[in-house]
This record gives structure tokens, sequence and C-alpha cells, in this order.
């Protein structure tokens, strides 16, 4: 199958999961050579891998490959986060793939999922299907899953932004603030960090808040102390485009 054969043929599906994700798989297989799950391959590959979701009832991968990938199908235009979320419930009894793919058949996004290492999202959509950086990408999940491997690790990251943070105390003690109101301040910026990435503050809006402010102190000053006597207090927090 050509990458137009293949495009030709799913723009703008609009069959569900049940409906569409073992001949959409099947069609990824042909696109870029290899072979479909079989009864004789089912211990390590195959449609429906039965699970146990962690802390709930048994589910069930829509493909799995062992040491691979684990694939979750949805419905086009549905919430692939959600799926995603859903995936990961079933990632400890699927022996934590390195990769964990959703798809609505229009998009298909590649999260990685390797121990001490950040995630990061690898999106083809289908109209970019045909790139030759997409088709490798998409030939790496059934052969080498290693070539998705973040360049960084999470401890090296971690690293990085501790000595950030380290710099940054420094800054602002030698401006004469005292050590325990910048301890403060930043463990209010560290938490703000936290609550960004576990979607407590929507939209990047700490990220967002950074960048709009970052040429002008006094308003990224003010900003702040709006948004964090927001988190403490409660209350709305409106961040001007």
């Amino acid at each position: 199958m050509t990458p137009q054969q293949f495009t030709q043929k799913w723009q703008g599906s609009t069959l569900n999961e049940r409906q569409s994700y073992q001949a959409h798989f099947a069609d990824l297989c042909a696109l870029v050579g290899e072979a479909t799950p079989t009864p004789a391959s089912a211990d390590t590959y195959c449609f429906e891998r039965g699970v146990a979701k962690t802390g709930s009832k048994h589910g069930w991968a829509d493909v799995w490959k062992r040491g691979y990938f684990a694939i979750e199908y949805k419905a086009p235009d549905r919430n692939l986060d959600a799926a995603l979320k859903q995936l990961m419930t079933y990632a400890l009894a699927l022996d934590n793939p390195p990769l964990l793919v959703v798809c609505d058949t229009q998009i298909i996004q590649v999260h990685t999922h390797f121990t001490n290492a950040p995630s990061e999202v690898h999106t083809i959509a289908l109209a970019d299907l045909g790139e030759p950086a997409n088709l490798e990408k998409l030939r790496w999940l059934f052969t080498d899953p290693n070539k998705f491997h973040p360049q960084r690790t999470i401890t090296q990251i971690t690293e990085a932004a501790a000595g950030k943070f380290a710099q940054l105390a420094q800054s602002l003690n030698a401006r004469g603030h005292a050590p325990q109101s910048v301890a403060h301040f930043l463990n209010q910026c560290l938490f703000c960090l936290f609550a960004e990435d576990a979607e407590l503050l929507p939209g990047k809006l700490f990220e967002r808040l950074l960048d709009k402010s970052q040429t002008d102190p006094a308003k990224l000053t003010s900003r702040l102390q709006e948004l964090f006597n927001a988190m403490r207090k409660g209350g709305d927090f409106a961040l001007e485009d």
C-alpha cells in the first residue's frame, strides 16, 4: 500500500474504533511492510490484549507488541488525551511498552514511555503521513522503538533545573531579598510547575504567564502575585492574551 492509497482510504473516515481499528492497523502494516498479528503470535503481538487495569477491573489494549508498543484507537475527533490516560492504566500489565500510541485514524500520536526519561510526543497527521520522516517513524514502531528515546534523562533534566533554580536564588539574594522570602518564592514557582504538569493549572498557564511578562519585571511581579493569591485563597485568575 502506498501513502497516497492509505490517505485516500482513510481521509474523512467516520467509523468508530470498533469498526475501524483492525483494518486501519492492517493498512499501517501494509504501508511499512510489516506482518499483522496472527493467532500464532498472540503471546507477543496481538489485537485486543486483555489486561487488568491499574486500580480498576479488566480491559484491553487494541493492539500490542511486547517490548515495542501498545495502541489505543478512538473514533475521529474523540479526545486522544483521554485515550492516552486509558492506555496508561494498562501499561504495567502490558510489561511497560516503551511506546504508547493513540489514534483516531486521522491522527497518530506516539508517546514515549521509557524508564527515567521524559515523555515526548510525535504526532503524525493523515495528510502528512507520506513525508519520509513520518514513514520512518512508523517503521521504527515495529523495528526499533529505541529510535524514539529522548536524548536527555529525567535525572539530567532535574539536575539542570536545580542548577537554574540555584542561580536564580543566588541572583535574588544578591539583590537584597531575604533568604526566607527567596525560598518561599521558589517553592511557589515549583508548585506552579507541578500544578501545570498535573493540569491543575490549565492550558500551560504558568508558562504563558512567564512568556508574556518576561520583558516587563513589574508586570511579571504583579501577575505572579495575583496567581499565587488565587491559588492560596481561591478565586479567578485571567491571563490577558
